[in-house]
């Protein structure tokens, strides 16, 4: 993160900024709206029951399929072995996917999902083991916040787009453009906290690809939202620098001096702050920075 912000900071101190229409001064006063929520959620499936991914179950299957439908998955899993073991299904898409539900809904969630996650040939899970994932395992779910997951194409299929942004938001590839991440922005639902680290990450890449004004709106935007997902002196301080890297040098003292004595970024704003100072040949302003 350190490394991004330098690079911002030397890049448009080199005044290697393209010319655009509008100062960033009249994007900060009246920031445009963003983009509103493009993508929904898919329609729910309707309900088939278990026995339609065993059609033909054999004696131990029904023993197994009998505590599942009544909701006993500590048997479930114990007669896992029994009915399955030695089994075809087992070593199938549903077989692998099944098992790991089995194991996520005794409380081993993580490892659940993980398991469920390396089933190769994902368009191959019947449509009511997708259905009970999905039931048990919803958008809002804790899990999706404590699992580490590798996300593959076809997954949306099972979970929906707005899982796939939150599993993706926590490991953001830093070779991301930022088409794909404004892509991954408007799949992710709307007012969530990874929508809004999504989007500073959009407005970061935006600003390294010389758009400084949208990078400004987007960041405007994040101020004036009632989100934790990024530091508002963090945003601060990056204003701070994109308008002292345009050489609007006391709009970004203005910035700077937004971040309290008590924040983490207090030293930096401080330094940054001096440094603009010294820009417009203020030493004394400068020696009351560095000492306060």
């Amino acid at each position: 993160m350190k490394n991004i912000f330098l690079a911002l900071i030397i890049f448009y101190s080199s005044g290697a900024i393209a010319k655009e229409k509008k100062s960033l001064l009249d994007v900060l006063k009246a920031p445009g709206d963003l983009a509103a929520e493009v993508v929904s959620e898919d329609a729910g499936m309707a309900p088939m029951g278990i026995a339609s991914i065993l059609p033909s179950p054999k004696p131990e299957q029904r023993i197994f399929m009998e505590f599942f439908n009544s909701g006993n998955f500590v048997k479930s899993l114990y007669q896992w072995d029994s009915a399955f073991g030695n089994s075809d299904f087992a070593s199938t898409a549903n077989g692998k996917a099944f098992k790991a539900l089995i194991l996520f809904l005794n409380g081993m969630e993580s490892y659940g999902l993980n398991q469920l996650f390396k089933v190769q040939g994902v368009t191959q899970i019947h449509p009511e083991l997708v259905k009970l994932w999905r039931q048990y395992v919803p958008y809002e779910h804790k899990a999706w916040n404590t699992s580490e997951i590798s996300w593959a194409t076809g997954w949306d299929k099972v979970f929906g787009r707005f899982v796939q942004a939150k599993v993706q938001s926590s490991n953001l590839d830093s070779s991301m453009t930022s088409t794909e991440l404004k892509k991954l922005m408007l799949m992710s639902k709307a007012k969530s906290p990874e929508r809004y680290f999504i989007q500073w990450k959009y407005a970061l890449s935006l600003a390294l690809d010389k758009k400084v004004n949208e990078s400004a709106s987007l960041i405007v935007d994040l101020l004036n939202q009632k989100q934790n997902a990024v530091s508002k002196d963090l945003l601060n301080v990056t204003l701070g620098r994109l308008l002292f890297g345009q050489g609007y040098l006391t709009p970004a003292e203005t910035y700077y001096s937004k971040v309290g004595k008590r924040s983490d970024y207090w030293f930096v704003a401080q330094e940054e702050k001096a440094w603009a100072q010294i820009r417009k040949g203020e030493p004394a302003q400068t020696i009351g920075t560095t000492k306060s």
